[in-house]
C-alpha cells in the first residue's frame, strides 16, 4: 500500500469526521467496499461502543480479518450475523463461530464460502434443520457431507442440496427421481446437472420441472428442439431463454402465440435479424421492448423503435449499447425521467448529450451521467458542485477520471470530495 497516498486518505479522513456527523460516516465509509482497512480500524477505535457502526464493520468486506475475530466476541447478535456473513472473515473465526449459541448466527457460518470441511461438518450434524440447509448450500462443503444431507429428513436441506452447484452429478442424478417435485425442480435448475439427467426432467409430470429444464443450458439441443413443442408455454419460455437454442428453433418459437414466448425469443442473442425485425411490429410492447433492448438488433429497427408510442420500448432502445446516436439524441429530450436516466446510463452515449444530462433537473440523471466511462472529463468536473452528493461522489470513481483529475478533486474545498478522491487513488495505485 502506497504510504504516500495512504496518509493523505487518513489526513482526509480526520477532517471528514471532524465536520461531518456519524449517520455520513456510516453512510459512505461503512457501506463502501472501497474504504481502506486502516480507516476501517480507526473508526472501530473511535466507536467501540457504538453497535450501528460495529454492525457496518463486521459486514464490510474490507474489514481486517483480525478486527473481525474480535468483533466475533461481541455480545450484540447482530455484530455476530455480519462476522458470519463477511466473505473476508478467517476460517479460523468462522471455526469459533459454529458453536454460537444463536442458529442463525451458526447458519450464516454454514454459508460463508471461508467455512473448511471440519466446520461444515460440523455444522452438517446440527439438531436444526436451519442450520444444516446452509451446510447444504455451502459450495465449499465436502462432497460427501452433500451425499448425506442429500438424504435429510428435511426437506428444506435436500432442497438446498439439489441448488448447490457443488454436489455431484451421481447424487443430483438419484435426487431427481424423489417424489417431491421441489427438489426435482431444484436438480432441474442446477447447472451442474448431468444431460442424461436433465433429458428425464424433459418428460417430467410438473410443468415447472419441464420448464427449468428447458432453460438449463446442459440440455442437448435435441431435446431442446422436442421440448420447443411442448403444450404447456412454461416449457416453451424454457427452450426460448435457453442460451444454446439452436437459432432455427428460435425462429419456429416466434410464432409461437403466447407473450412471454414472444419477449423471450425477442430478448434471445441468438434470433436473428428477420426475425427481430418482425417481432419489432408485435401489437405487445413487452414483446417490442425486447426487441429495443436485443443488442443484435439492426440499427435501423432501433430508430423507429425510439418513436414508439409505448414509454417502455423507448426506453428499451435507451439501455441498448448498440443504439444508433440520431436515436438517443432524440431520447435524451424525453419529458420521461426513466427514459433519459437510461440514456444517461448507456456508454454508446454521444459525449454532448451526456453533457446537456449532467444538467438534468432529475438527480437520477445526472447520477447516471456521473457514472457513465463515456462522460468527458470537462463534464465529470462540472458535477463535483452537484447539489446531491449522491451525483458528486460518482465522479471520482469515473473511469475516465485522469489521475490530474482526481489529485485536483483531492485539494477541493468539499471535505467529503478530498477523502472521496484521495481513497480512489490509493485504490489505483494498488
Amino acid at each position: 500500500m502506497n504510504d504516500v497516498r495512504l496518509k493523505a486518505v487518513m489526513d482526509a479522513f480526520s477532517s471528514y469526521t471532524e465536520f461531518s456527523n456519524e449517520e455520513y460516516v456510516s453512510e459512505d465509509m461503512l457501506r463502501s467496499a472501497d474504504t481502506p482497512a486502516p480507516v476501517l480500524e480507526k473508526i472501530y477505535e473511535r466507536n467501540k461502543n457504538n453497535v450501528n457502526v460495529l454492525r457496518g464493520l463486521a459486514m464490510n468486506a474490507n474489514c481486517p480479518s483480525g478486527l473481525l475475530a474480535s468483533l466475533s466476541g461481541n455480545e450484540n447478535d447482530a455484530v455476530r450475523w455480519g462476522v458470519a456473513d463477511n466473505s473476508n472473515t478467517s476460517a479460523e473465526t468462522l471455526e469459533r463461530l459454529a458453536g454460537d449459541a444463536n442458529d442463525v448466527i451458526r447458519y450464516r457460518v454454514a454459508m460463508n464460502p471461508n467455512a473448511k470441511g471440519k466446520t461444515l461438518r460440523h455444522l452438517a450434524q446440527s439438531g436444526n434443520p436451519l442450520v444444516r440447509s446452509g451446510a447444504a448450500a455451502n459450495p465449499s462443503s465436502p462432497q460427501d457431507i452433500l451425499e448425506e444431507l442429500s438424504k435429510d429428513a428435511d426437506v428444506t436441506v435436500r432442497i438446498e442440496t439439489a441448488k448447490n452447484k457443488g454436489t455431484p452429478k451421481e447424487t443430483l442424478e438419484r435426487m431427481a427421481m424423489m417424489a417431491d417435485e421441489r427438489i426435482r425442480l431444484a436438480v432441474a435448475e442446477n447447472e451442474n446437472t448431468a444431460p442424461v439427467t436433465l433429458k428425464r426432467l424433459a418428460r417430467d409430470s410438473f410443468v415447472e420441472v419441464r420448464a427449468a429444464a428447458a432453460a438449463n443450458p446442459g440440455m442437448p439441443q435435441s431435446e431442446l428442439v422436442a421440448l420447443s413443442l411442448d403444450e404447456k408455454p412454461e416449457v416453451r419460455n424454457g427452450v426460448a431463454r435457453n442460451a444454446n437454442t439452436p437459432t432455427v428453433t428460435l425462429t419456429g418459437l416466434s410464432k409461437d402465440t403466447k407473450q412471454i414466448v414472444l419477449s423471450s425469443v425477442a430478448a434471445h442473442p441468438h434470433t436473428n435479424e428477420a426475425v427481430l425485425a418482425l417481432l419489432s411490429e408485435d401489437e405487445d410492447a413487452y414483446v417490442r421492448k425486447e426487441v429495443a433492448r436485443n443488442p443484435s438488433t439492426p440499427k435501423d429497427v432501433l430508430l423507429r423503435l425510439s418513436g414508439d408510442p409505448d414509454w417502455k420500448v423507448c426506453e428499451g432502445v435507451a439501455e441498448n449499447p448498440n443504439a444508433p446516436e440520431d436515436a438517443l439524441t432524440a431520447l435524451a429530450g424525453s419529458s420521461d425521467t426513466y427514459i433519459r436516466k437510461a440514456v444517461a446510463h448507456n456508454p454508446g452515449a454521444p459525449e454532448r448529450v451526456l453533457a446537456g444530462l449532467s444538467g438534468d433537473a432529475e438527480w437520477l440523471v445526472r447520477e447516471n451521467a456521473a457514472k457513465n466511462p463515456s462522460a468527458s472529463v470537462d463534464t465529470l468536473m462540472k458535477l463535483k458542485k452537484d447539489r446531491n452528493w449522491a451525483v458528486a461522489k460518482q465522479i471520482a470513481d469515473n473511469p475516465n477520471m485522469t489521475t490530474e483529475s482526481l489529485e485536483e478533486l483531492a485539494k477541493d474545498s468539499n471535505y467529503r470530495m478530498r477523502y472521496k478522491a484521495r481513497v480512489v487513488l490509493l485504490k489505483r495505485d494498488e
